[in-house]
């Protein structure tokens, strides 16, 4: 039963209460003022679902879409059979978004993956669709908890073995690349600043090759700089982007020496040394 319902049917047991001369018909239009101010600041603060604020969204960007001559009206068409199945279509989708739980949210997206043996493509609309409708009920202050910002990410280059985070130095991160732009003599370092840059993993990071890190990480003037004074330490017929000499021969850095590196360069700096794991990245504001 929702709130407009359980309203009437108090509305309806005043009413038999004045029939009885329990309550007088002022303390009744009283009650019903106070009533319906509840049902109105309830529905203003979570009444609305997820599917509800989820169409809402779309519907928003699709219009932006088209007034920048990105997308076309018939996009809509595209999300429309996820978001009548996998949000409207389920009782977590359609319930009330200020009762929703973290724990409920991923049960929504395991049932998703589990409903009709969702292919790749609606499984990617769907936490495209989650994302916007969670970011809007955060940004909106109906949650009670606070979502994943990178449920989107994740997902999508789960395939690829990266998570992506906030990154856990805040305002010290600026420190920590101006130690790495004063070292460029320094491979170790020059990799913790291309990791510091965003959007790619210390694990990708050591796999690079010479010949395709352009496909294999978003390239930016800051990315280029550094790969090019990385480029520079090593021979010219090296495989790897970051090598460094071992042993007498030169060798791909592993993962774990950015993380080494970073435990350093927090020691020379004076800064607390925050852990970050080699498959993950810091996501790009």
């Amino acid at each position: 039963m929702n709130d407009e319902n359980k309203t009437t049917m108090l509305c309806q047991i005043i009413s038999q209460l004045i029939k009885e001369d329990h309550i007088t018909e002022a303390d009744v239009v009283e009650i019903r003022k106070i009533l319906d101010e509840k049902y109105q600041e309830s529905k203003k603060k979570g009444g609305q679902c997820l599917a509800d604020v989820v169409e809402k969204e779309i519907a928003k960007l699709v219009e932006k879409g088209v007034t920048d001559g990105k997308m076309s009206k018939s996009s809509i068409k595209l999300y429309q059979p996820v978001i009548d199945q996998y949000f409207w279509g389920t009782e977590i989708g359609s319930k009330p978004a200020a009762g929703l739980s973290e724990a409920e949210i991923k049960k929504l997206i395991i049932q998703a993956s589990e409903i009709c043996g969702m292919n790749k493509t609606d499984m990617t609309c769907f936490m495209g669709l989650l994302q916007a409708g969670l970011n809007k009920l955060a940004e909106d202050n109906i949650l009670n908890f606070n979502p994943d910002k990178h449920l989107y990410k994740n997902y999508l280059e789960a395939d690829r073995g990266i998570k992506y985070i906030n990154n856990p130095y805040g305002k010290e991160k600026e420190r920590i690349i101006r130690w790495t732009d004063r070292n460029p003599g320094d491979i170790r370092g020059l990799a913790v600043g291309l990791w510091f840059t965003g959007d790619v993993s210390a694990a990708q990071i050591a796999s690079l090759k010479k010949e395709n890190w352009k496909q294999c990480i978003p390239e930016k003037g800051e990315r280029a700089k550094i790969i090019s004074e990385a480029l520079k330490l090593h021979p010219e017929n090296g495989e790897y982007v970051f090598m460094a000499r071992r042993r007498g021969r030169w060798e791909k850095l592993m993962a774990r020496s950015l993380q080494t590196k970073l435990y350093y360069i927090c020691e020379d700096l004076g800064i607390e040394y925050r852990k970050i794991h080699r498959d993950e990245a810091f996501i790009c504001k």
